[in-house]
């Protein structure tokens, strides 16, 4: 399968291989750059809501703890970035894949404890 396609024969064919070439071909320089800008700043504003969402969620998780009793909103954004802003910056995203893998491994073992929890009978 090639990773490209091929707009016409001859010598005024293209060669689309990415939103970024197929803006060239339709919209020009300039709208190719709009395009750009576009996504750079949707991708952007993605970014600061995950770590807004994740700064919440770790908040509500460890919140509970004596060291994290007195954090605020923005410090746990903050720590959240931390953890996962290196994971931004992976050139193979395949390595995400352990991550994956971990969370799959993560979701099963929760499972397991809240099926044997009700088993047992005790308070969730």
């Amino acid at each position: 399968v090639p990773s490209h396609v091929k707009l016409r024969e001859g010598p005024c064919s293209h060669k689309i291989q990415g939103f970024q070439d197929l803006a060239v071909v339709s919209l020009g320089r300039i709208g190719s750059l709009c395009i750009s800008l576009l996504f750079l700043g949707e991708t952007f504003g993605y970014g600061c809501i995950y770590l807004i969402i994740e700064g919440d969620n770790l908040g509500k998780l460890l919140r509970g703890y004596p060291y994290f009793a007195s954090w605020t909103n923005e410090g746990f954004m903050c720590l959240s970035f931390v953890i996962f802003m290196p994971l931004w910056w992976l050139r193979n995203l395949s390595l995400l894949s352990y991550f994956s893998a971990l969370g799959a491994f993560a979701a099963a073992c929760l499972f397991i404890g809240v099926a044997a929890s009700g088993l047992a009978g005790g308070e969730p």
